[in-house]
């Protein structure tokens, strides 16, 4: 046993000798097949093969396959025996030329079949019953009449390997039916099946990082980076590299994620679901979706961006659009002033890109009549607006002097009750409402309603076309995105809108707005309020600033509702 073992180990090496300086020699392992005895390639290609039995041997005419355009069919008569192992169930087709045909095949061939190729030669012929185990009737089996019902059963099989057999046209040798298709189909999808390439060829989708579609130097969560995107049927692949640092960042988002990001913009995710399809993008899309990306480090806890510790590594983020708040950080500057004659707290948080959010919320003291009590509101002004609305004084926006332009933003915000609060007819008390109540009215308003209804009817068309597309083709993509009905809520209330319509769960009887010009009266806080009659202003007497038909003779003799008001400076 130990003889044999040595054997055929020192048989499988095999010296060579390297091209390199100085000459060296090296023992190798050689490759398959080795020289054993039971293995099927060694006893097939043995010249003297034992146990290998005969089952057929006859003298056929062998032609080539029918072909429309070929008149005359070349054709060969061969001596053709066929041989069958024991041990490996492997048979062999030998074939000699025995004349009598116009003299194309003169050298004898050899055909070695595997037993799973026979099985498919038997299929192709459609005598699959060759297949099936033999059958020996009930009350009459004995070893004799299985072996007699054995050798019919490859008498019958030999026969139809012997009408398999055809001339090969280009090569001008025999062929077994398709047996050389099979054997370079199995040899190439064998090598097939170990690649990438394959894989991803029955997946329908890419393992590699995909299209590239966008790239630029951006800032994300406090740091500069450069941004690319990659895209494979809608799902992006984030890959940032921050210079400073010499780190990469990578994100994958799928389809679902990045729809929940940008959920708030109808005609943002109406031109998405058109870029999966073209796989093309708009930049602004990209920018959108980019303005989600956010890093993070742990215990920073929506605070604010912390330097990275020598054993931390930060990680990106695309966060939905209900947790727009942990884009801003802060606050970085608050005061408790007056907004709209109420007293709230007014902070300023700040985006990674330059992006501001003014948030009003209820103060911690202050005059009972004239707090505000409603649920925290919040504004949100990007980069580019907050230049057009210090356009009057552009040098608010040095770095030195942020506190003045955060003071500048907080004198034009104002509380704006909602319209069902003045016309519902509910139990509040009606008031007079201000020139900005009638906000809904103006033109940037009603262009603004305009854009919002054209965004959620190309998003309901988009969905359509989505769905449309992807059974057509079987897109390997998610085909309900979105119902049609969820479709078209999108934009209205979702998440957070820009004004904190819907913040905390509930609606608000408030909006907070941005005025142009600066009202004086609705910075100053109300200490009295009650009824005036115009018809005392005539007991003043004749003279003076006060004396009848003064300035007093305007009002007539109405009644009013006189305020004292003081300012924040007293």
């Amino acid at each position: 046993m130990a003889d044999e073992v040595v054997h055929r180990i020192v048989s499988m090496l095999t010296i060579r000798v390297r091209t390199t300086v100085p000459l060296s020699r090296r023992l190798i392992w050689i490759e398959r097949p080795w020289a054993l005895a039971h293995t099927p390639e060694a006893r097939a290609k043995k010249p003297v093969r034992k146990d290998w039995n005969v089952l057929v041997r006859k003298t056929r005419m062998v032609y080539e396959p029918d072909v429309a355009f070929v008149k005359e069919r070349a054709r060969g008569r061969f001596v053709i025996t066929i041989l069958h192992d024991n041990k490996t169930g492997y048979l062999i087709i030998q074939a000699w030329c025995a004349g009598g045909g116009n003299g194309k095949n003169e050298t004898p061939c050899e055909i070695s079949v595997a037993p799973q190729e026979v099985v498919e030669l038997l299929l192709e012929r459609g005598r699959k019953d060759l297949t099936r185990p033999v059958e020996v009737s009930p009350g009459n089996f004995n070893y004799y009449n299985m072996y007699a019902q054995r050798g019919l059963r490859q008498q019958e099989i030999c026969e139809v390997l012997l009408g398999c057999l055809r001339l090969d046209t280009f090569r001008n040798t025999l062929t077994v039916g398709r047996l050389k298709f099979a054997r370079v189909r199995t040899r190439l999808l064998s090598t097939l099946y170990d690649t990438l390439w394959w894989t991803d060829l029955l997946r329908r989708r890419t393992s590699g990082k995909g299209t590239k579609v966008f790239q630029e130097a951006r800032r994300i969560g406090g740091r500069l980076v450069y941004v690319s995107v990659y895209e494979s049927w809608g799902d992006f692949l984030f890959e940032c590299y921050e210079a400073k640092t010499g780190q990469s960042y990578n994100l994958y988002s799928t389809l679902g994620e990045v729809m929940q990001a940008i959920r708030g913009s109808p005609a943002a995710l109406a031109s998405y679901l058109t870029g999966v399809r073209i796989n093309r993008y708009p930049p602004l899309l990209i920018r959108l979706v980019l303005s989600r990306l956010t890093f993070s480090l742990p215990g920073e806890c929506g605070r604010w961006w912390r330097s990275q510790l020598f054993n931390e590594r930060p990680f990106l983020l695309l966060l939905p659009a209900s947790r727009g708040e942990l884009l801003y950080r802060g606050p970085v500057y608050h005061e408790q002033r007056r907004v709209s004659g109420k007293c709230a707290v007014a902070k300023v948080l700040v985006g990674a890109r330059g992006d501001l959010r003014l948030t009003v919320s209820s103060p911690p003291s202050g005059a009972e009549h004239c707090k505000y009590e409603g649920k925290p509101l919040h504004l949100d002004v990007d980069k580019e607006s907050l230049r057009r609305i210090v356009r009057s004084d552009l040098e608010l926006l040095r770095p030195s002097r942020k506190v003045e332009m955060y003071k500048f933003l907080f004198d034009r915000l104002t509380l704006v009750e909602n319209d069902h609060d003045h016309h519902g007819g509910g139990s509040k008390k009606a008031t007079s409402p201000s020139p900005t109540c009638n906000f809904r009215s103006t033109p940037a308003w009603t262009l603004a309603v305009a854009k919002a209804s054209l965004g959620r009817s190309r998003l309901t068309s988009a969905l359509r076309a989505h769905t449309a597309w992807a059974k057509a083709t079987n897109a390997p993509v998610e085909r309900e995105v979105w119902g049609e009905e969820e479709g078209e809520g999108q934009g209205e209330g979702e998440g957070e809108g820009e004004d904190g319509s819907k913040a905390g769960g509930g609606e608000n009887h408030h909006k907070l707005m941005l005025t142009s010009v600066v009202d004086v009266d609705d910075q100053c806080e109300v200490v009295y309020e009650g009824s005036w009659s115009g018809r005392g202003a005539a007991a003043y007497g004749g003279g003076g600033d006060y004396g009848g038909g003064g300035d007093y003779g305007d009002y007539g003799g109405g009644d009013y509702t006189a305020r004292v008001c003081v300012t924040s400076g007293g």
